[in-house]
């Protein structure tokens, strides 16, 4: 990396503007952003969600672990090992939706709600539509092909 780009980092790091940047060093306002985002190497929001995505299956591992060990004690009253066989449950449904494990079932529920459509309204782009809307996905497709889930930004930064 170049020290001026270095700089350009430091800049960052140290709370300035990505406008500030670009006057100091002399440079547009874009490739302020994009000396920040190959100097900082950010990870992508894919990579982001994915790191989440593996600290809440820990999670969830050491939470079903506790209600399976509950639920199968038999010094415990029924009420008890009842509520934790609910919680076994709730917590195995979170992991499956995290792992995309219900995907399948909602891809044929997609898809038979578009054959229903009238003719003319079964187009690649009604289907693509159904298809986000099944998976809980809004947004456009970005130039990548990528879908943006709801809420989730398009840039790194």
């Amino acid at each position: 990396m170049t020290a001026s780009k270095e700089r350009a980092v430091q800049m960052r790091l140290d709370g300035r503007s990505y406008d500030q940047i670009a006057k100091a060093c002399d440079i547009s306002l874009e490739r302020a952003f994009q000396w920040i985002r190959e100097g900082a190497r950010l990870p992508s929001p894919k990579e982001v969600a994915q790191v989440e995505r593996a600290i809440q299956l820990g999670r969830l591992d050491r939470m079903l672990l506790v209600a399976i060990e509950v639920a199968e004690d038999g010094g415990l009253d029924v009420d008890a090992r009842l509520k934790a066989v609910a919680q076994v449950v709730s917590v195995s449904a979170r992991q499956a939706k995290l792992l995309g494990l219900d995907a399948p079932e909602r891809l044929i529920a997609a898809m038979a709600s578009l054959e229903e459509a009238p003719e003319e309204q079964r187009t690649p782009a009604k289907a693509a539509e159904v298809m986000r809307r099944a998976f809980g996905l809004v947004g456009p497709a970005t130039d990548t092909g990528d879908i943006v889930a709801h809420g989730e930004e398009q840039n790194d930064l």
